[in-house]
């Protein structure tokens, strides 16, 4: 194996075949940089192989976990299924460009790194009833809110009411909104595409403030971090927000 080409991302020449089996023995788990620094060691720890995987993951392809689904398990899903909750699911093979810091000054100019995604007919139409019907719909994650925004931007490919395909969707402020009314998500790196998603759901003034508020009473940032909960202002696209504490 050689590299070929650095940059984003880098290129590689094999001299033969990889296969999934020679990823599960001799690959890593690829964890963000900043959890590396602050550990001071390069290599995972055991214990990331549960701790940075959600509940309800199946198929393998996804290169990081869709953190705020962290905060959630299998009982808590029932739990709001119980309260007449409507919890559809969807395939997220997020991509290491989630990683990845904006160095550019105008996010126009910005790179967005692609994601694999399939959304099912049952998912699709129950997001589609729940929005003829007024009700709303909350997406856990920066993730699943790209997945469903790239459905109804018709980014995806359609097939028999399911949609699927590559997505390198950016989010910022001044998108157009189709589908998502809530938000859950972590509190989010400076510099990154998945903060300029929630400052284009909620208002920068209003992510600014919240994000003061939370670093002041030393909430827990990033991927092991505390969840945020946002909804969209139905006039001027303002949202409020309500942070929550994830138990240790």
């Amino acid at each position: 194996m050689a590299l070929t080409r650095k940059g984003r991302p880098q290129q590689v020449q094999v001299s033969a075949p990889l296969s999934e089996a020679f990823f599960l023995k001799h690959g890593e788990l690829p964890l963000p940089p900043y959890i590396q620094k602050a550990r001071g060691v390069r290599h995972t720890q055991t214990q990331d192989g549960k701790w940075y995987q959600t509940d309800w993951a199946r198929d393998p392809g996804s290169l990081a976990a869709p953190t705020a689904s962290l905060h959630f398990s299998e009982s808590d899903l029932e739990l709001l299924k119980r309260r007449n909750v409507r919890v559809v699911s969807l395939v997220l093979h997020v991509g290491l460009g989630t990683f990845l810091p904006v160095t550019v000054e105008d996010l126009n100019d910005h790179v967005m790194h692609e994601e694999y995604i399939e959304i099912p007919a049952e998912t699709w139409q129950t997001i589609l009833t729940a929005k003829q019907s007024k009700q709303k719909v909350w997406c856990m994650g920066t993730t699943v809110t790209r997945a469903v925004e790239s459905a109804a931007s018709g980014l995806l490919r359609e097939s028999q009411g399911s949609y699927s395909g590559n997505s390198g969707l950016l989010i910022q402020p001044g998108f157009s909104w189709q589908i998502t009314d809530c938000l859950l998500t972590n509190f989010h790196q400076p510099r990154s595409t998945l903060l300029a998603l929630v400052a284009a759901f909620a208002g920068l003034e209003r992510v600014q403030e919240c994000y003061r508020w939370a670093i002041h009473r030393q909430f827990r940032l990033f991927s092991y971090g505390d969840l945020s909960v946002w909804e969209r202002g139905q006039e001027q696209g303002q949202a409020q927000a309500q942070e929550q504490g994830q138990d240790d």
